[in-house]
């Protein structure tokens, strides 16, 4: 049995449910930096490079395995931006989300 999510079949439902997970995730991080970089005028070229190799990389890959390693591997590079930035900018909340605590 396959389900389809993002204009792709996917055959493997349990790590649909992950990479569902992580897209989630992914969204928050990416609207938490557009956040960031809108509410103090600056440019985050690391936010920027992850984004495109993000898109470059679903549009590669095409197997069910590699898209969501692949999506682990970019949700932890933003992870990683999000603390170098400084976790205080952010709030993390217990259900995965995160967003930009604007002053």
């Amino acid at each position: 049995m396959s389900a389809k999510f993002n204009g792709r079949e996917w055959q493997n439902e349990e790590l649909l449910k992950k990479y569902r997970e992580n897209s989630a995730k992914i969204l928050d991080c990416q609207l938490a930096l557009e956040n960031y970089e809108d509410f103090n005028n600056v440019v985050v070229e690391k936010f920027s490079n992850i984004s495109k190799n993000w898109v470059e990389i679903k549009k590669k890959i095409n197997t069910d395995a590699q898209l969501y390693e692949e999506s682990c591997n970019i949700l932890q590079n933003y992870l990683a931006l999000l603390e170098e930035i400084g976790r205080e900018n952010f709030t993390f909340y217990k259900d995965g989300s995160i967003e930009y605590n604007a002053k």
